[in-house]
């Protein structure tokens, strides 16, 4: 406002209710980001996604409007409550439509959190610099655990969730609840005697330490130095599944494995176990298909040694007919050759039977370890390594009975053809016989003047007996 020369004032222009609205929104705007703490008066959420609510001061009435838009409201770890005491951070904005000043929320912190994450950092420094964090104190987890204790309240849907996760992976798996509050004052106390039960007890393989979510207030419980010191020195692997995905505390870093909620920390810790059935089928898979070809080779084989044996009366037959023989000793090869005939059979048909024996065996064998794997699943590990040895032993037994056959077979094949004359033909002999087909072992057979039939390896003569000289 001006003053002209008569003294009187002069106004300034006027200006719409938009524009001064806007010129208001701006130097709101140019303020960034504030911190307001104060009570929730109301609060209500909305199908949208968006909340509204009201923050009331803490020493008068005055009231801000105040409203957290669906994108920053999906962030918010919890809703607060009516009544609760809180620290807003967020910008100051006018809605034009009503003219009406309102706070932007994009962040929600409960009253006194700042003390307390202060205390958090100090502490996290100090165990930091100790080196109690360090990986290389950290300890395994077991691939397949025979029992996991669980530590929590017995009244919180986080042991819920737990054993929800445990029947529908690994119902089987054991577990050990060691009761504890897991908030207020005495949940430290608590939480501390259940560590030091489980340790004393040493009952399990691997410990579980949850809880739901909660303000950082809620979870300080497990931002003491006891419980970190506490977690290291367990003789078990600590997974903690504490809160949410968000939710970090000094015992998340203490323990062995951290997992953001209860779920994924059952879930991490029976991983392997819900995959085990799987595993198994393919094992039995697997060992039916070694067995089938198994049983194939062991039937070529079987079909090799009928052939061979087929291929020998074939030589005995051309022999026979090449050969002009004395009765007795056709009689004697006929007799040789059922005997060695009835061998080879009888060796066949227990070939046969001792290999059925064998893989009924095994196939009990198998069933059993089957039947012994559903039943008990935690020896699983055993039952693997007994089907490893039976199949093992089946391949060496059937290995050395097949050994031991063709062996036999090959000193058989030998004694026959030593047998065979047409070889002592081919070593320079002859064979002869009298007018009557008789072989003549003896001079005094024969007649002078007699004639004789020779036999050589290839082709034979007629001779006629000029002088006989009888052995002296």
């Amino acid at each position: 406002m001006t003053q002209d020369e008569d003294g009187a004032f002069a106004l300034p222009p006027a200006v719409g209710v938009s524009c001064i609205l806007r010129r208001i929104k701006g130097g709101l705007n140019r303020l960034g980001l504030i911190r307001i703490e104060g009570e929730i008066h109301s609060i209500k959420p909305y199908p949208s996604g968006h909340v509204y609510l009201d923050l009331k001061d803490n020493e008068d009435d005055a009231i801000l409007h105040c409203v957290v838009w669906r994108r920053n409201a999906y962030r918010l770890k919890r809703l607060p409550e009516q009544g609760e005491a809180v620290v807003l951070t967020g910008t100051l904005d006018v809605f034009e439509v009503r003219g009406q000043l309102q706070f932007n929320v994009v962040a929600v912190q409960a009253a006194g959190d700042g003390a307390l994450f202060a205390k958090f950092e100090a502490l996290k420094r100090k165990l930091l610099a100790e080196g109690l964090f360090d990986a290389t104190l950290k300890k395994e987890l077991p691939r397949y655990p025979q029992s996991v204790g669980v530590i929590t309240s017995t009244e919180t849907a986080a042991l819920q969730d737990v054993m929800k996760t445990r029947a529908s992976l690994a119902p089987w798996v054991p577990f050990v609840i060691y009761h504890a509050g897991v908030q207020g004052e005495a949940s430290e106390g608590e939480i501390l005697a259940a560590l030091k039960k489980a340790r004393e007890r040493n009952e399990v393989d691997v410990l579980l330490l949850v809880r739901g979510g909660g303000s950082l207030a809620d979870l300080w419980s497990f931002n003491s130095e006891a419980l970190a010191r506490e977690l290291r020195a367990m003789p078990m692997p600590v997974v903690t599944g504490i809160g949410h995905e968000t939710d970090f505390t000094i015992a998340d870093m203490a323990a062995d494995v951290r997992a953001p909620t209860p779920t994924a920390a059952c879930s991490l810790v029976l991983q392997h176990w819900s995959a085990a059935p799987q595993w198994l089928s393919t094992l039995e898979t697997r060992l039916a298909t070694v067995m089938q070809a198994n049983l194939r080779l062991s039937r070529s084989q079987l079909t090799q040694a009928v052939r061979l044996q087929s291929a020998m009366q074939n030589v005995v037959l051309r022999l026979r007919a090449r050969v002009p023989a004395q009765r007795e000793l056709r009689q004697i090869f006929e007799r040789y050759l059922d005997a060695l005939t009835e061998r080879l059979d009888r060796n066949a048909m227990t070939l046969a039977a001792e290999r059925r024996v064998c893989l009924q065996a095994a196939a009990s064998k198998t069933a059993l370890a089957q039947m012994n794997l559903l039943r008990v699943r935690p020896a699983f590990d055993k039952a693997r390594a007994e089907t490893a040895h039976l199949e093992k032993s089946l391949r060496q037994a059937v290995s050395l009975r097949i050994e031991a056959k063709r062996a036999e077979l090959e000193r058989l094949s030998a004694s026959l053809s030593a047998l065979d004359i047409t070889k002592t033909l081919a070593r320079g002999f002859s064979l002869t016989t009298d007018s009557q087909g008789r072989p003549v072992r003896d001079a005094e057979q024969l007649a002078e003047g007699e004639t004789v039939s020779i036999l050589f390896e290839k082709g034979s003569a007629r001779a006629r007996v000029i002088e006989r000289k009888p052995r002296s």
